[in-house]
């Protein structure tokens, strides 16, 4: 476990995992009463403390599109006192606040976590609790240094006079591809900001490279190159300013939102080294068996800190950016491609989504109203759902999202000569691609290629991808054959719903019993 001394003065450790309340479980909690999946806002402190029993040594606590509560902390300690004074908060448990972007989502909601940190460790240290319980944030959607360095004058307005901590650790979240080549720049302004604004150096930075986003925005190949990276970007970044840096990675079950699951640890670890603190999302928590999670949380402990990155040289980033924009080419302008008035594959995705992806977590309203649209880059007349919906929605009609504009893409990369790049950056893909044909409906992708060139263009990829893998597409296990059958009964519901509610509760529950054959939702 590494150890390092914070902007404050005080002593942490670098989390492994990191648990969140990203809802892409398909099962419910074991310990949880409800006949459904959903988490409650009330139901989250004991989640929380939860997640901690597992091994978990941190948790992302989510006021960025969502409510949270801002009295955790002391909730904490007193619900469950004997633990929390064993393991204290801030010294051994982590609690960390994911807080909105308020250069992109309107009013002053951010500033009411600044004035929990502050009043929730002077309430502590007064209980005899450790005094900096909470000292961290995660900014997302981080485009410069100036946001970085506004949290900051935002949490010292926020608290004049004497303060706990006096300073924040800010983490940034890079969330997409466009942003690779400015993460130095970021990281190094936020650095020398710090220096001239408060004459206070930075000791390490732990930066967040997000992996849902940037695949729902590139698709499969161009997230994974992402990942990549941004790892070798914060390594260079580290070496030339001599600063130690602790990058997080933020990945889910789902292989197209980066394959992280209790049966993949080994797999995640080879595809992505360099990350020292990853996400354990909802599935990985509740749609494996608890002893299979507490021992994958443990070989996380243990492999991460010793994973290193791997560096690339000029030669391998231009050949990233390439790459990137030769496999997000054909996978944008398929999902949002138009025909007739409209996109045939966005629009079945946003209806499927909003009507029949049951919601595990209790959200705050979304764009326009509280938060921000997700949306596929340079196409802003579509907005997307959120990640875990837009998944769960390929995966319901039995089209698994990593394979759109793959199969092109590899084309492309062939005829440029790049593949033998590719596949040495990554070298799991055919694995992560033949996995994913097995979850195809061939049905309903020949149904759906009738009625338009977009979905067309899907099969074609299907077809390329399996050329290239030598793999089959199709189940091959009993339970990816009950998966199938689930997706061809809600195809088969989708053609005659009309609107119907009854026949809307039956495609929901065909969604959820596919979900837990795959052990995830999206």
């Amino acid at each position: 476990m590494t150890t390092v001394t914070t902007i404050s003065g005080h002593q942490r450790h670098i989390p492994a995992a990191m648990a969140t309340q990203h809802p892409d479980n398909a099962n419910k909690p074991s310990w949880s009463t409800r006949s459904d999946g959903k988490i409650t806002l009330e139901m989250e402190g004991e989640e929380a403390f939860r997640n901690f029993s597992l091994g978990v040594q941190e948790t992302m606590w989510d006021n960025e599109g969502k409510h949270a509560d801002y009295g955790i902390g002391l909730k904490l300690v007193e619900t469950y006192e004997d633990y929390f004074t064993e393991h204290q908060i801030g010294r051994d448990a982590y609690i960390t606040y994911r807080i909105p972007n308020r250069w992109m989502q309107k009013g002053g909601i951010h500033r009411h976590v600044f004035t929990a940190i502050a009043a929730e460790n002077e309430t502590l240290a007064s209980y005899g609790f450790h005094s900096h319980a909470f000292f961290e944030v995660i900014l997302p959607f981080t485009e410069d240094p100036y946001q970085l360095l506004g949290v900051q004058m935002d949490y010292v307005l926020n608290n004049s006079g004497r303060r706990v901590p006096e300073y924040l650790e800010v983490i940034p979240l890079i969330e997409g591809p466009a942003r690779l080549i400015d993460i130095q720049d970021i990281l190094e302004g936020y650095v020398r900001g710090m220096r001239r604004i408060w004459n206070t150096d930075v000791r390490y930075v732990r930066p967040f490279a997000a992996r849902s986003d940037p695949a729902m925005d590139s698709g499969l190949v161009a997230a994974d190159l992402f990942a990549l990276g941004s790892v070798s970007e914060f390594e260079q970044f580290s070496q030339r300013m001599n600063i130690p840096v602790y990058p997080i990675m933020g990945a889910g079950a789902c292989v197209f939102r980066g394959g992280l699951a209790p049966d993949r640890i080994d797999d995640f670890i080879q595809k992505y080294p360099g990350f020292r603190t990853v996400t354990v999302q909802s599935a990985f928590r509740y749609d494996y068996p608890e002893e299979s999670v507490r021992t994958a949380v443990a070989k996380l402990n243990e492999l991460l800190p010793q994973s290193a990155a791997r560096v690339m040289d000029e030669r391998e980033m231009n050949h990233v950016h390439e790459l990137m924009d030769i496999f997000s080419t054909p996978y944008k302008s398929t999902v949002t491609q138009r025909e007739n008035g409209r996109m045939p594959i966005a629009d079945t995705i946003i209806e499927v989504a909003d009507k029949f992806i049951p919601s595990h977590r209790q959200r705050a309203g979304h764009t326009g109203q509280f938060a921000y649209a997700r949306s596929v880059e340079n196409a802003a007349e579509v907005e997307l759902p959120r990640a875990i919906k837009y998944c769960a929605a390929f995966m319901a009609l039995g089209i698994p999202p990593e394979v759109i504009g793959v199969g092109r893409g590899i084309e492309v990369a062939r005829e440029r000569g790049l593949m033998g790049d590719l596949e040495a950056m990554l070298p799991l893909l055919q694995a992560d691609l033949s996995r994913a044909l097995r979850y195809v409906n061939e049905d309903a992708l020949a149904h759906f290629a009738q009625q338009s060139e977009a979905w067309a263009r899907v099969r074609d990829d299907v077809r390329l991808v399996a050329e290239y893998t030598g793999q089959p597409v199709g189940p091959q296990t009993p339970d990816e054959v009950r998966h199938l059958n689930h997706t061809r009964n809600f195809v088969e519901l989708l053609k005659r719903w009309g609107g119907n509610p009854d026949i809307a509760e039956e495609m929901t529950d065909e969604v959820l019993k596919a979900a837990k054959r795959r052990q995830y939702l999206g």
